[in-house]
């Protein structure tokens, strides 16, 4: 675990739990709520590993560790939603409603 751990890039990691999210059928939010057990808008960096590992995405603690740590922006203990959607989305900002111009492929 250690070794694979060494290679980590959490682009890569980003990728498959977004991809992983869709083919579950299931919307970001949806998955930070099922995570927010008490729906404060926040989950703790525990909470977080505990429930992306309980969700049987393939990863490990050693590698969630260092999610959490990315995801938590601001270091203080928690993730809220702005931050799980930036860390998954890096271009995109969980406030503002796409325009029907963002939408027109």
């Amino acid at each position: 675990e250690l070794e694979e751990f060494a290679h980590f890039d959490f682009g890569v990691w980003r990728r498959r739990y977004v991809s992983w999210i869709g083919q579950m059928k299931s919307r970001v939010l949806d998955v930070f709520r099922g995570i927010d057990r008490d729906q404060d808008g926040r989950i703790s960096q525990r909470e977080f590993i505990e429930g992306v590992l309980a969700s049987k995405f393939p990863t490990n603690a050693l590698e969630m560790a260092a999610v959490a740590s990315i995801f938590d922006t601001n270091g203080d203990g928690f993730i809220d939603y702005y931050e799980f959607v930036s860390a998954l989305h890096p271009n995109r900002d969980p406030l503002r409603r796409p325009a029907d111009a963002d939408q027109i492929q």
